[in-house]
């Protein structure tokens, strides 16, 4: 089952590299990482392209975050997809190894939600918070609290079925898209009880969190 990993660059040169060697580490290997680059100015394209790993392909494009994110679903070829920020790294070297077994065993689900914490930008051991799965419920979206996304894996068919991203949403698609999938369409999920992703503060969805 080839899991497709999806990271929206733009001036990511600070941090591109953890991103894409959190990826290339992963024990499981059926997988495809699709970068698409927004039209970077710094040497983020450059440090991807001496990267040199064949299962990284880069589509120059200029989008916002949600346009990079249905071109990247759109060009994927795997049956699971996964969306990794350009700040953010995987927990371990086996989180896509716990994906694809818990999709195996829960063979009729639709999406499997893990946690995720978010970390000090240059201290990855420094938690400033924490977002578990486990308190997520369907009538949180009332009180504007959704999944946590980066830690979320969709089968390519529920997009294919239910639509992508609003492009037009800059920063909260992915919250509209998650009120679709889960309180309207009423997709099934399971939840993975593990951190699956860690999240660097000052990224595009966290730099005002505090």
């Amino acid at each position: 089952m080839k899991i497709t990993i999806i990271t929206p660059t733009l001036n990511n040169e600070e941090t591109i590299l953890d991103t894409l060697d959190s990826v290339s580490g992963q024990t499981y290997q059926n997988i495809e990482h699709l970068i698409i680059d927004g039209g970077s100015k710094d040497q983020t394209l450059k440090i991807i392209e001496n990267y040199n790993k064949k299962k990284i392909k880069i589509f120059k494009k200029k989008t916002n975050i949600y346009q990079a994110i249905n071109y990247g679903i759109k060009k994927s070829k795997g049956k699971i997809i996964g969306i990794l920020g350009a700040d953010d790294i995987y927990q371990n070297c086996n989180v896509l190894k716990s994906v694809s077994d818990k999709f195996y065993v829960n063979s009729n689900t639709d999406m499997i939600i893990g946690s995720l914490v978010y970390f000090a930008n240059k201290n990855y051991n420094k938690v400033l918070r924490y977002y578990p799965n486990k308190n997520f419920s369907n009538k949180q979206f009332k009180y504007g609290m959704m999944p946590p996304h980066p830690s979320t894996f969709i089968k390519k068919n529920v997009y294919n079925n239910v639509g992508h991203y609003n492009e037009k949403i800059h920063i909260s698609s992915d919250f509209k898209f998650f009120l679709q999938l889960i309180y309207k369409k009423k997709i099934s999920y399971e939840f993975l009880n593990k951190v699956l992703v860690r999240m660097r503060m000052g990224g595009v969805s966290t730099k005002n969190f505090l």
